[in-house]
């Protein structure tokens, strides 16, 4: 039995309900246990849970323990017709079941048919939540989802629902169909911003040209100011010079103004240039000759180098045919493997870091930039004002031009951040991100002087350089780090611990591989390229011939 049941668990997927249903079955066989019960008995007692109540042991803690092989049972539950006399406990068993598959990795998308399912539940609440979830389950756009989907987008007097079924559509995997279209363009004019925000991102995923979506972008610039960013980023899709023409004149008249609503907004549109990457080019010269407020300096500088490098990028994308001779290229490209079943996979990857160690204080401090990088642009989305970060990042950068002692101090001066718990978690931890990646810089000797009180995390390996990388995987699934933060913001980062893992690694390795090859340098020539665009020829008073 034990041979079939690791032979179960290693066919087990998770978007195979069939192979799922298989591993349970055969547990059940066996009277396996979790804690003394078996699954179905630990979701019984949802029931129990109510909410503000702390049981103990947590039922859908207990569950979780099982991993996929509670999903049969889960996806049951959530299609049984009627769960309790009562409609309340019936939904709050529903809502844990949902919790429970929102929270297991990996991604147990087989489910997705019985969610779709829960939202015919007659709880707004309950919805909500399942649509949110959906949109975490990379669901494509069959007849069933959009058929679900577009129903709750029609909901009149439930606005969270509304709000969650346009998200959701805006997320779906693949093309999306002409009645997602239509609808979209129908809900431009809807009373919520937010419903006419993810409208926006829903028409830009359709393909170019579309005169009616061209027209309803433009209309929505001049007549929705809430979104007028959102819709210049759409009609990027669809008419690249129009919008452009349109940032250039937006830029240059919320650049006059110094009121602070005026000066965030300048913010947001140098973020969207920044985005663009080298599609942004073209802007180039008008970033260049943009006077701003020192508070825009950073912001303007970052909108810069998201072209430039985006550009060296994609000039110098091709590595070379040639194999792989230094040792540190070749251990860059060796895949995150966990010690054991029980580790978790972002600790795995400061371990992987923490190996790079030997090779030098440059590349550890290269490491930590990259990771910091990655992640940063969760702190300025929501505090564009506040550029404390983004000014550590390039203090850091300067340390790599000039490995002196004035440039390690200013370096660690500019990243002693210390973000609010009232923030994000996601904004919480890439802040941490920039600190720990700062204190990477200093020897171990300058650091005891200058932050004696500065502490790597104890759940990473490699020091502060392993921390930074911790804090920029936990900041990209909006995970705390040292603390919880309490915050929320609409739009959390929302990838898993796997896709997090994978995106900080591809960053490091995108940044470190042209370095150690020697083609290219992601950090000197890209600020080298940036200063000179930046750097402003000193006025001439006119008694003198230049």
């Amino acid at each position: 039995m034990d041979a079939e049941l690791e032979h179960l668990r290693r066919k087990a997927r998770p978007d195979d309900l069939a192979s799922l249903r298989r591993l349970d079955a055969a547990l059940q066989r066996t009277g396996w246990r979790v804690e003394g019960k078996t699954i179905r008995e630990w979701i019984a007692d949802f029931v129990l849970a109510a909410p503000g109540s702390y049981p103990t042991p947590d039922p859908a803690e207990m569950v979780l323990k099982a991993g996929l092989a509670a999903v049969p049972a889960l996806v049951d539950t959530l299609r049984t017709k009627q769960l309790a006399a009562k409609n309340k406990l019936e939904t709050r068993i529903r809502t844990h079941c949902v919790d429970v598959l929102a929270r297991m990795e990996p991604t147990p998308t087989c489910a997705v048919p019985a969610l779709l399912e829960t939202l015919n539940v007659p709880s707004a609440q309950l919805r909500q939540m399942t649509l949110y979830v959906l949109s975490l389950f990379h669901v494509y756009p069959t007849a069933l989802a959009v058929r679900a989907l577009l129903t709750c987008l029609g909901s009149k007097h439930e606005l969270g629902v509304r709000i969650q079924a346009a998200r959701t559509l805006s997320f779906l995997e693949g093309a999306l169909p002409e009645e997602v279209r239509r609808a979209a363009l129908s809900r431009l004019t809807d009373s919520d911003k937010r419903v006419r925000r993810y409208s926006l991102r829903i028409l830009a995923r359709f393909p170019a040209p579309d005169p009616e979506i061209c027209t309803a972008l433009e209309e929505q610039i001049i007549l929705d100011d809430a979104n007028r960013i959102e819709a210049l980023r759409a009609l990027v899709e669809f008419d690249t010079p129009r919008a452009f023409e349109l940032l250039r004149e937006e830029l240059l008249r919320l650049s006059s103004r110094h009121d602070e609503r005026s000066l965030s907004e300048c913010a947001r549109v140098l973020q969207l240039i920044g985005s663009l990457g080298a599609r942004a080019e073209p802007l180039l010269p008008v970033l260049r000759g943009l006077s701003v407020s020192s508070s825009l300096a950073f912001i303007l500088e970052a909108a810069v180098d998201g072209i430039l490098r985006d550009q060296l990028f994609t000039q110098t994308r091709t590595h070379g045919a040639e194999p792989l001779q230094d040792e540190r290229a070749v251990r860059l490209l060796q895949d995150v493997v966990p010690q054991d079943p029980s580790e978790p996979l972002e600790r795995a990857l400061t371990r992987w870091a923490a190996g790079f160690i030997p090779y030098g204080h440059e590349l550890c401090v290269r490491m930590a930039l990259a990771a910091a990088r990655r992640v940063v642009g969760l702190w300025d989305s929501s505090y564009a004002l506040n550029d404390g970060p983004r000014e550590a990042l390039f203090a850091l950068e300067d340390w790599v031009l000039d490995p002196s002692e004035v440039s390690a101090r200013r370096a660690v001066n500019r990243g002693d951040l210390v973000p609010s718990q009232l923030s994000a978690p996601d904004e919480f931890s890439a802040s941490w991100s920039v600190t720990f990646a700062t204190l990477c810089a200093p020897t171990e000797e300058q650091r005891a002087e200058w932050a004696a009180h500065a502490q790597p995390l104890g759940s990473a390996e490699g020091g502060f350089l392993g921390s930074a990388v911790l804090s920029a995987c936990r900041a990209l699934r909006s995970a705390s780090v040292i603390t919880f933060a309490v915050g929320s913001r609409e739009e959390p980062s929302r990838l898993t611990m796997v896709d997090a893992v994978r995106e900080v690694r591809q960053a490091i390795v995108a940044e470190l591989l042209p370095w150690i090859r020697g083609t290219w340098d992601p950090v000197l020539d890209v600020a080298r390229r940036r200063r000179e665009l930046l750097a402003r020829p000193v006025a001439s008073t006119g008694r003198y011939p230049p």
